[in-house]
């Protein structure tokens, strides 16, 4: 999103329709997650947050970086949102 570009975000949300935005990981600046939350809430997108992995396995990656790999580093209600919104397709 280059940071906190807003044109840059909308014009990426509506190219490609996507659901939710990483909020919270190693890699994104404390200070970004809660403008990456508030974007979220706006536009009524889900909010993930975790220690994934963006590699093929080939290069040297260090999971987590600062925390355990798998981890969800982000506020409680963006995993129980993301849940509600799954039970919707379950049969």
């Amino acid at each position: 999103f280059r940071e906190n570009d807003l044109y840059r975000m909308d014009e990426l949300r509506e190219m490609l329709d996507f659901d939710g935005i990483e909020c919270a990981h190693t890699s994104v600046p404390h200070e970004l997650t809660p403008f990456y939350r508030q974007y979220c809430l706006d536009h009524v997108l889900l909010s993930t947050a975790g220690s994934d992995m963006h590699s093929t396995g080939a290069e040297e990656y260090h999971f987590g970086k600062s925390c355990k790999f798998a981890t969800h580093i982000g506020e409680k209600r963006y995993v129980e949102e993301i849940l509600e919104r799954i039970s919707v397709f379950r049969p």
